[in-house]
């Protein structure tokens, strides 16, 4: 677990940004960025659920699968027509850079290929 072998080693996680750019294995590189796409988007949902702290009439339940659907669900197979890829290149581009600051290049990819 990389959680792990980075605790045992004194390593913050909040590193991982300088520790994806410093990898040069391509393999190494996508798992450390798909532990930053985790831990950004799990907090994007707990942004969101605290949200329904004002709200009347939406479940937890509706809200992480509306929250799931957003960024896992293809958008050819979703029921409501949004614009292609605004959650994955917007607010989660933001939360990368933001909990891991210089570790999203213009030319990086930050999309996960989803089918």
């Amino acid at each position: 677990d990389l959680c792990f072998l980075m605790h045992a080693n004194g390593i913050p996680l909040r590193y991982l940004g300088k520790l994806r750019l410093a990898v040069t294995v391509p393999h190494m590189q996508t798992v450390i960025w798909v532990e930053m796409v985790a831990r950004s988007a799990r907090d994007l949902l707990y942004l969101r659920l605290r949200s329904l702290l004002y709200q009347k009439g939406v479940t937890v339940n509706k809200c992480v699968v509306d929250f799931l659907n957003e960024y896992f669900v293809p958008p050819a197979q979703r029921f409501k027509k949004d614009i292609d890829n605004v959650a994955w290149n917007k607010a989660l581009r933001g939360m990368v850079t933001s909990k891991y600051p210089n570790c999203v290049t213009e030319d990086s990819e930050c999309t996960v290929e989803r089918t």
